[in-house]
């Protein structure tokens, strides 16, 4: 059951901001003092607790906030439903998706709002942002490595030419509405869904090189599984092959995504099953990757596996602890 504290009496304003809140409470009060400290002051703020397990921690948290807040406790239901749940209450003409361990640089709703005042045919805009917290990729920018060029349409987010940030878009809440919102069964990838079917409908997005967002990397985000972000992408691949009407160009863009993430999500299950010592199935899944990728490594490794499983298992153990520790940024445990 949903449990909701009602609005204040007020206008209704500019700009909705949604938080979902899953075991975010160490970071929850720098981005809520990110909110406070904004230049454009015209929003509301909509906090979802989506189960979280933390919810007496979260609730002190967020104490200090609660004024003008309008908070709501769910059952867990993942970042889609919570979404969509601060969507449903939302009174804003824009709505802003704020991760609750991210931050917002005090410009970020000003400049904004400002290119939607500049541009009234604007759907939904988002910026860069400079990754922040204990790993190596602080400092960087989210561009330097998921650069967006050029127009943002459908076929650039489909190959990954223009890749979104959730944490860095304002977008027009009727425009998210009218694509139907958030898919409440896609637990992962799920932005990355509605960007698509907002752009298919004939949305019109851009972006914005400048760096307004600050998006934090910590040990919870740092060490979640890659392998259902895979999934998730490749499912959302393969809904869009299913329910768009889609031209013969488009659609030869997006079997060639289909065939690349299924090879990687078949690369990375082989890899895992040759963690666990589950030879035959790494080989099934390693074979079929090589169909993708042509590099010799994969070959060697087959052969590798039939002729000394075990000692390859522990040599690749090894190379891949190493790696993973210099990144930072491992999805396995080398233990």
């Amino acid at each position: 059951m949903v449990h909701r504290i009602p609005w204040p009496a007020s206008p209704a304003p500019a700009v909705s901001i949604v938080i979902p809140a899953y075991n975010v409470t160490p970071f929850i009060g720098a981005a809520l003092e990110s909110i406070r400290a904004q230049q454009f002051q015209d929003f509301e703020v909509i906090l979802v607790n989506d189960g979280s397990p933390d919810t007496a921690d979260l609730e002190a948290a967020i104490a200090p906030y609660r004024d003008g807040m309008c908070y709501f406790t769910q059952p867990n239901a993942g970042p889609s439903s919570a979404r969509n749940a601060g969507l449903r209450q939302a009174r804003g003409k824009y709505v802003a998706f704020l991760d609750g361990d991210d931050l917002w640089m005090p410009g970020f709703l000003a400049d904004q709002l400002a290119a939607f005042g500049k541009d009234p045919s604007l759907d939904m805009r988002y910026t860069d942002a400079v990754f922040i917290g204990a790993a190596r990729l602080a400092g960087r920018r989210f561009m330097e490595d998921s650069p967006s060029r050029g127009e943002v349409t459908f076929e650039a987010l489909l190959t990954g030419q223009c890749v979104v940030l959730t944490s860095a878009v304002v977008a027009r809440r009727d425009a998210v509405i009218d694509a139907g919102m958030f898919d409440e069964s896609v637990r992962y990838s799920e932005d990355f869904d509605l960007w698509l079917r907002m752009a298919f409908r004939g949305a019109r997005l851009a972006y914005c090189e400048e760096p307004l967002v600050q998006r934090r990397l910590h040990a919870t985000n740092l060490t979640n599984d890659g392998l259902p972000l895979l999934e998730g992408q490749l499912s959302v691949y393969q809904k869009m092959s299913h329910a768009l009407p889609l031209m013969t160009p488009t659609r030869r863009l997006l079997d060639e995504q289909i065939v690349r993430t299924q090879a990687t999500v078949d690369l990375e299950r082989g890899k895992r099953l040759l963690f666990a010592g589950d030879y035959e199935q790494a080989a099934n899944y390693l074979q079929r990757a090589t169909v993708y990728y042509k590099s010799a490594k994969l070959p060697a490794m087959l052969l590798g596996m039939r002729a000394a499983p075990r000692s390859l298992r522990a040599a690749y153990r090894a190379l891949h602890c190493g790696r993973a520790d210099r990144a930072e940024t491992r999805t396995h445990s080398c233990v």
